[in-house]
């Protein structure tokens, strides 16, 4: 009864502390006089008003979260939430259009206030990534953000988020899923697809996401935003707005050479965004200066052309004439075979009739030409020497991205809505593998076209002293899969290759609800969240009955597997009125459900070939997590912000390839006249990961700024074998986990006004030693000693330097610290010009990210100019 009676007291509390009440706002300008006339009113019109003659304007029966505009002829609109107006102590200061102002409001599908999350959340915005003119968001997110990001190849860019990689995070553009049927386990270059030149910003929601966005999300979400039509809000009925951007860029680096063009127009209806991009790059030139002990690591000293109907391998470098000779001099480190080139485009409109209601269309286009894999043009043949080359063609095919979605939110939905976001969206994926190996006249090709709908629908209602938000989502894919080899002296095409998927088809389904409570006292000083979720995912696949395998017949009628999950979250946000203390405290688990990749991927290799398992169940993470940070000082201009959060993550049921019988209990099968064994995706693993992260960030004098950020992760998995024979029966022990990055961090300095900007920028990695690389096997020898084979996993150690031991034996070491340093900078020509210049890896280091399969640009230098009109 008493504590019926403390709920009842607390509620009664909270329902007045969260009414609305009158507060009292300043609106001035860059040199702090008051602006007189500036309209004020919040995202549904329910609150308008214009500044008097001080620059005041009282904002009357506003709630927690509602959105403030600030509108002023000849200024940078401001939209905030009143939170924040609050937390700025009613002052508000707006800039002329002429400066940039970045002032980033929502995050997520569901567009919510940052400040309303109790997850981890990091922003970089257009302006960011302009300043170091990044090439590709992958990279963008490397230059800018928490995170670590892996590469194989030039055309790549595999995300990590606090230990976990590919399908274990989630990609969503605009609201909708990137991650599809076919997300495998190792190493992605799906985020190059998004062009980072037509995007807004680019939000990393750090740790488990599966409440609001179902499978995937165990370490995390990254939401590409892309950029909104801006419409008219002039007097003039028929008046529009226009603005043109056009840009070119070339690095040296790589040889760069981009292109893009940006067209925004604008009526007091309706509006359209329209965003070309062309890049074409060359090889990747890598740094000359090794560690000593390493003079060799990294060189791509020959390679394979194709020359007169056959294949030669060539020394890399080029003829020079010095004293009318003609001279080859070498050149390895240009990484040959990492060229290639990218079109993408995006068409948005948008139709907004009236303050509660509005329609965004969609358009996105993405293409590359073949994008070379480069560890497998470096693979060596069974010989073993450097002109032994195993392949002579290894590429991606164009890889092709389409996206067509349909969004609309309305407002002021009586007692069912405050506001709904609906997106239907449809996907279509290209996704093909070539390869041929050296002196072979026969190309082998894997084709796989995803098809993916998909529709969400998100909902939020005030309701007393707290809010409610549910939705339900739905995504459907179809995975078609073909394979072959083809002659280049005939094009004869012959069906003599496994499908990489069943050749009969195969789909998902995934279907999710959710519902969240918070609850939060007007002044903010605390709040609380909590939320459930249901989602359930069906997979089924056919096989072909006249395939290279003779698959049972139930493989050939069809197999389907069928799995839920339940997850949750709660999580407390406590800020103190005064002192700039904000505490966040996390609890959630997530969910990582079986995809076609892992259920019905067929992968022969070694006399063994994988078979589906549709008992496989979902990958399921705990994670505990508390962020602390303190703000000094509220103005934008003069603030230091310091913060850090320390994780925990528990690991169950993840997938690892075991031994597994077919339907008949049998555990061969027959590909031509080779006997094969049946292995499978079990769940069988288990682990943790835990880690800490650091960020600063701050302003001085409106013109200083800096930002740095670090990361540290750690992950062990248990390790369990048995043996019949040996000086041991069992082992039963903990082994580091795959896609740990080592320690990592940078930070940026620099300067600014209205007509320059510029920055130096130092990146740094700790090394990555042997014992904390992932292990693949742990055998005895014949001398009864244990042998740990940490080969073949996504750690990648065979990228790594070789060093030769006392026996002559070779061994690789894992990879070393680096540091480089960079200096970007922006200057303003005129009116409607803008240089932007870049000096990176001015050491000329040679390096190469963890886990990565090519070394890093070189020195390199970038010149930009962007014009707007």
């Amino acid at each position: 009864m008493k504590g019926w009676l403390v709920l009842a007291l607390l509620w009664v509390a909270l329902s007045v502390g969260a009414a609305p009440y009158d507060y009292v706002v300043r609106v001035v300008d860059e040199e702090g006089e008051p602006l007189v006339g500036v309209n004020v009113y919040t995202d549904d019109y329910r609150f308008a008003d214009v500044t008097d003659l001080e620059g005041k304007v009282v904002l009357r029966d506003l709630r927690y979260n509602d959105i403030v505009h600030f509108s002023y002829l000849g200024y940078q609109e401001v939209a905030l939430p009143f939170y924040e107006i609050r937390k700025r102590g009613g002052i508000i200061r707006m800039v002329p259009q002429v400066e940039e102002l970045a002032e980033i409001v929502v995050v997520g599908r569901r567009d919510d206030a940052p400040e309303d999350l109790t997850w981890q959340v990091e922003q970089i915005d257009a302006r960011q990534m302009e300043l170091t003119q990044s090439q590709t968001t992958a990279d963008a997110l490397a230059a800018h953000a928490n995170v670590f990001v892996q590469k194989t190849q030039m055309g790549g860019g595999s995300i990590v988020l606090r230990g976990f990689e590919a399908n274990r995070v989630l990609l969503v553009v605009d609201g909708v899923r990137m991650n599809n049927a076919i997300y495998r386990n190792g190493h992605l270059q799906n985020a190059i697809t998004v062009d980072n030149s037509m995007l807004e910003r680019m939000e990393v929601i750090f740790g488990p996401g599966s409440l609001l966005y179902g499978s995937d999300a165990l370490g995390g979400v990254v939401h590409f935003r892309s950029k909104d039509p801006v419409l008219y809000f002039g007097p003039e009925p028929d008046g529009y707005q226009a603005e043109t951007n056009v840009m070119s860029r070339y690095a040296t680096a790589n040889r760069e050479k981009t292109i893009t063009w940006n067209l925004n127009y604008g009526k007091q209806r309706w509006g359209s965004f329209t965003s070309f991009r062309f890049s074409d790059y060359g090889d990747l030139r890598a740094g000359s200066v090794r560690p000593p002990e390493y003079p060799d690591f990294g060189l791509r000293k020959y390679f394979v052309r194709r020359v007169d109907q056959g294949d030669q391998v060539l020394e890399n470098g080029y003829w020079k004439v010095v004293n009318g000779d003609s001279v080859f001099v070498t050149d390895y480190d240009d990484q040959v075979g990492t060229a290639y080139h990218q079109i993408d485009l995006t068409q948005k409109i948008k139709y907004q009739p009236g303050p509660n209601f509005y329609l965004l269309g969609n358009f996105q286009f993405s293409s590359t030409g073949d994008v070379p894999r480069y560890d497998k043009l470096t693979e060596l043949g069974k010989k073993g020497t450097e002109r032994d080359l195993k392949f002579a063609e290894w590429y991606y095919g164009p890889q092709k991205r389409i996206l067509a979605s349909l969004k609309a939110q309305l407002r002021n939905g009586g007692s069912v809505y405050d506001r709904a976001t609906i997106i239907a969206a449809w996907q279509k994926i290209d996704e093909d593998r070539l390869k041929r190996k050296l002196n072979k006249e026969y190309r082998t090709f894997q084709l796989e076209d995803v098809y993916v709908w998909s529709l969400t629908a998100d909902f939020d209602k005030q309701a007393g002293p707290g809010s409610f938000a549910w939705g339900v989502d739905l995504q459907h894919n179809i995975v078609q899969s073909n394979a072959g080899n083809v002659s280049l002296r005939t094009g004869k095409v012959v069906r003599n290759v496994l499908t990489r998927y069943p050749g009969g088809g195969s789909r998902l389904t995934a279907l999710g609800g959710y519902f969240t409570y918070s609850i939060h006292t007007r002044d903010s000083v605390w709040r609380l969240q909590a939320g459930l979720r249901y989602s359930m995912t069906d997979l089924f696949a056919r096989f072909k009955a006249d395939d290279l395998i003779q698959w049972p017949e139930a493989y050939v009628q069809g197999i389907g597997s069928r799995n839920d999950a339940l997850t949750w979250s709660a999580g407390l946000i406590l800020q103190p009125r005064r002192g700039g203390w904000r505490l966040q405290l996390l609890a959630a688990t997530a969910f990582r459900a079986p995809n076609i990749d892992d259920f019905a991927k067929i992968r022969e290799k070694n006399g063994y070939v994988t078979i589906p398992n549709p008992a496989l169940l979902p990958e399921e993470t705990l994670t505990t997590e508390a962020t602390l940070s303190k703000r000094f000082g509220e103005s934008r201009d003069n603030h230091l912000l310091i913060g850090a959060t320390a994780y925990y993550t528990q690991l169950h049921n993840a997938m690892v390839r075991a031994p597994f019988a077919l339907p008949d209990g049998s555990t061969t099968l027959w590909l031509d006249e080779d006997e094969l064994v049946t292995i499978a995706n079990v769940n069988a693993d288990n682990g943790f990961v835990y880690g800490l992260s650091g960020q600063v960030e701050g302003r001085l004098a409106g013109h200083l700024f800096a930002k740095a950020n670090a990361s540290f992760t750690k992950g062990r998995r248990r390790f369990y074998k048995t043996f019949e024979d040996g000086p041991v029966t069992v082992i039963d022990t903990l082994v580091p986990l795959d896609h740990i990055p080592p320690l990592f961090g940078q930070a940026m300095a620099g300067w600014e006004n209205d007509r320059l900007r510029v920055a130096v920028s130092v990146r740094h990695n700790a090394a990555k030693p042997l014992s904390e690389y992932a292990v693949s096997d742990i055998e005895f020898d014949e001398n009864g000693r244990m042998v740990i084979d940490r080969g073949g996993t996504a750690d990648n150690l065979e990228e790594t330097p070789v060093v030769v031991g006392p026996d002559g034996k070779k061994s690789w070491v894992g990879s070393y610290a680096w540091t480089i340093v960079n200096i970007h900078a922006s200057v303003k020509l005129g009116a409607h010009l803008r240089l932007y210049l870049g000096a990176e890896n001015l050491t000329d280091l040679h390096y190469r990210p963890f886990a990565s399969a090519i070394s890093a640009p070189g020195r390199n230098f970038i010149f930009s100019l962007k014009a707007r009109f």
